[in-house]
């Protein structure tokens, strides 16, 4: 069992219908239990919406059957709102899972117990109307991971020999 302890900031956001101060800290611990067992490999999908349920779907017979490609990408409709999207795969050194809370705490700062039930490497983020592009928030999140990789890797003596001493901006 692992656990991620630690406090959740807030802005601004609504939680459970309830408005959350502009500036709340939350301290809250998540207990993941990892079952070496699960080899399922999920078919995930991040919509541009909120749903308000929280189970199995028939994504294969509602959703996924209709999905088309054109030159741009994919392209699928969800509840007659066009929907458009690509495959994302997962940052190198990472991985994929999904999280299945066990019980449903009373309060939002209480524990909370999940395990893992499936895993991907690659989702399918879907905008609405619009193409993704290297420009949305999930992209750009995703493109971190390999540059802080990057930034915070060790600088060997034979970089620093053949680093520049100055840099020049171009205008």
């Amino acid at each position: 069992m692992h656990r991620i302890s630690g406090p959740a900031r807030l802005s601004g956001r609504i939680v459970r219908n309830y408005p959350v101060p502009v500036s709340a800290v939350i301290n809250m611990s998540v207990h993941v239990t990892s079952n070496s067992a699960f080899s399922s490999a999920a078919s995930v999908h991040l919509l541009p919406c909120t749903i308000l349920s929280n189970g199995p779907a028939k994504v294969d017979v509602f959703f996924t059957s209709n999905t088309q490609e054109d030159e741009v990408g994919l392209v699928s409709a969800f509840r007659g709102r066009e929907l458009r999207g690509q495959t994302v795969f997962i940052p190198d050194g990472y991985k994929g899972i999904v999280l299945q809370e066990l019980n449903r705490p009373f309060t939002e700062d209480q524990d909370r117990n999940v395990r893992i039930s499936a895993k991907f490497n690659e989702f399918t983020y879907w905008n609405l109307q619009t193409p993704p592009s290297s420009q949305d928030k999930v992209t750009s999140a995703l493109q971190w991971a390999n540059l802080s990789s990057v930034i915070h890797a060790p600088v060997s003596d034979d970089d620093q020999d053949n680093s520049p001493t100055s840099i020049e901006f171009s205008r």
